[in-house]
């Protein structure tokens, strides 16, 4: 049971830390617009920001099927280009909504970018053969053309590759691309779209082409080095809290163990006593009726949620803001999105756990029914009845008692309790009760 609840927690942590260094990998922002009539598109992943005119209709694989742009742009075939941004890492599309011309922005990591690193130093003939290298140029037909060339953008080097096909199937193509942080930058536009190949257009997007961080090498592994420093700090903090975990819960299963052995005595002894005529079942300290209803289920999951176990939740609360410290410390995004990833994880997963919880508690008691129990406290005992049938608790039987927002509960294990309204009861009886309770159960 427990590797079953420790397979759950872990695999939802594993699926949300997916879905979020998913959406890291590209991690557009949303366009800000300027006093110049533009906007701007950030790749926080790619330390590089993009400007544009504020009339330019702007696409990526994540922009709805149903959204009008797509027609603004001139397409029609939207599910084939959505899975074409896909699967050629089309970061995203900017379309001049005059000319209809389109560039694409794509953004991969290779063997060769990361081994050239950075072309921005590069003479321009190496620059050329670069590219040629990087294209596979050896592999073309005679029918296409291709001529390379430099362009000098303020910040970087941008390599140009103008390729013509003549063959059985004629196109243009025009590609804009630079290498910089081990990572190629490119800008792609051919003659598909209704626009064409707009020279002219394409270099008004690469020169809003703006590098937030340019690293040396040197830098790049300094980077690295503090990357993996963080993830094995995280795990090794991961690894000592399971095991604690581990230790802690092999520690309180031999606890309930001896508990329960104990408890089986007694109510064995009880029971005898009880039967012997020994126990006094005529005189009754106090009575106390609850209505069973949602207000005081829900009252009490959320008790049993997020305040009883409330040192527990801030220690956990502590190791998590310690593990983010150590990540933005560090300057590594990855470690930040894993560590808020599992806080989100762990809040959602209490969270709909006790949504469960509460749904099957309206099951037990009937909540619809709108059942009343009714509590009777003896000197050695107390009762419960009115739900199902009455059950019959040894005060030693309680491991805790809380009071919560006019409810008491007194808890026969860490999870349960039975519930009792204190609303309109004589205080002083109601505290010499608790008192009663407190030190006959040693709670």
């Amino acid at each position: 049971m427990l590797l079953k609840k420790l397979s759950e927690k872990i695999a939802l942590v594993l699926a949300t830390v997916f879905v979020l260094c998913a959406f890291a990998g590209i991690s557009v922002s949303a366009a800000e617009s300027s006093d110049a009539g533009e906007y701007k598109s950030e790749f926080k992943m790619q330390y590089l920001e993009i400007t544009y005119p504020s009339d330019t209709v702007v696409l990526s694989k994540d922009t709805p099927a149903t959204d009008e742009a797509w027609a603004k742009a001139g397409i029609n075939n939207v599910s084939e280009r959505k899975k074409a941004f896909q699967n050629n890492n089309i970061a995203q599309v900017y379309v001049d909504s005059v000319t209809k011309a389109i560039v694409y922005y794509i953004t991969t990591n290779s063997t060769e970018s990361f081994e050239a690193f950075d072309i921005s130093e590069w003479d321009d003939e190496k620059v050329k053969q670069f590219a040629g290298s990087l294209y596979g140029v050896e592999n073309l037909t005679a029918e296409t053309k291709v001529e390379f060339g430099v362009y000098k953008h303020p910040e970087t080097k941008f390599f140009t590759i103008d390729m013509v096909e003549d063959g059985e199937v004629s196109g243009h193509s025009l590609i804009y691309a630079t290498v910089i942080n081990g990572m190629l930058i490119e800008f792609f536009i051919n003659n598909e779209s209704l626009g064409g190949v707009n020279q002219e257009y394409i270099e008004k997007i690469v020169d809003g082409v703006h590098f937030t961080k340019k690293m040396t090498y040197q830098e790049y592994e300094e980077s690295m080095a503090k990357t993996w420093r963080a993830i094995i700090i995280f795990i090794v903090a991961v690894i000592v809290v399971i095991i604690a975990l581990v230790i802690l819960s092999k520690y309180f299963k031999n606890y309930r163990k001896k508990r329960n052995e104990m408890l089986g005595q007694r109510l064995v002894a009880f029971r005898n006593k009880k039967q012997n005529g020994e126990i006094d079942i005529k005189t009754i300290i106090m009575e106390m009726n609850s209505l069973y209803d949602k207000e005081l289920i829900n009252t009490y999951v959320n008790f049993n949620t997020w305040f009883k176990p409330i040192i527990k939740n801030l220690i956990w609360g502590l190791v998590f803001a310690v593990i983010i410290v150590l990540a933005i410390q560090s300057g590594t995004s990855l470690a930040i999105v894993v560590g808020v990833a599992i806080f989100i994880s762990l809040l959602y997963y209490m969270y709909s756990k006790s949504e469960k919880y509460k749904e099957s508690l309206y099951k037990q008691y009937y909540v619809t029914q709108k059942k009343t129990a009714t509590f009777r406290f003896y000197k050695d005992y107390f009762t419960m009845s009115g739900i199902d049938s009455i059950t019959e608790f040894i005060y030693e039987q309680i491991t805790s008692v809380r009071t919560f927002k006019g409810y008491l509960y007194l808890y026969m294990s860490d999870t349960y309790a039975v519930i009792i309204d204190m609303d309109e009861q004589p205080v002083e009886q109601l505290k010499n009760l608790i008192k009663m309770i407190k030190e006959k159960s040693k709670a």
